[in-house]
């Protein structure tokens, strides 16, 4: 990722964003990717969620600034439903060969450039868990399933 921190704006909810250009490291096999904007609401420095949003640029997007606060008001709720739908799965690959012992999964990034939520989380016996699902005026997850 090339986050480029003289780029960053302050936004009142989400607090400091930055523009991401796109451009890979060649060097170690990333390729470009479309460019968008990363919002950190706690702090560059924290592991806490990242918000991806779509835009050039000039600014992010509207409308995908809007679902990402939206999506930042419910990440708690996120991250609860997403690991109670993790849980099952990490239950049953978990087994005595396999001495995974945690079975917490941890939400790294909402992707909140569609009009469906991508959640993001990570866990021992997988690279990257991904489910989407529509988030609705209320604050309801609505059809979430896992993406494959």
């Amino acid at each position: 990722m090339t986050i480029l921190k003289e780029t960053e704006q302050l936004h009142n909810i989400l607090g400091p964003i930055r523009f991401d250009n796109g451009k890979g490291d060649h060097k170690i096999g990333l390729h470009d990717y479309a460019p968008y904007w990363v919002a950190r609401p706690m702090g560059w420095m924290s592991e806490e969620v990242e918000l991806l949003i779509s835009g050039d640029s000039s600014g992010p997007s509207p409308d995908s600034l809007d679902r990402a606060i939206h999506a930042f008001n419910s990440h708690e709720k996120i991250k609860k439903e997403g690991r109670d739908l993790i849980r099952l799965k990490i239950i049953n690959e978990t087994s005595p060969d396999n001495d995974i012992t945690h079975f917490e999964a941890d939400l790294l990034w909402i992707d909140c450039q569609q009009t469906k939520t991508i959640a993001v989380f990570k866990w021992d016996g997988y690279t990257y868990i991904k489910w989407e699902a529509t988030l609705n005026e209320t604050d309801d997850i609505i059809n979430l399933q896992e993406q494959t």
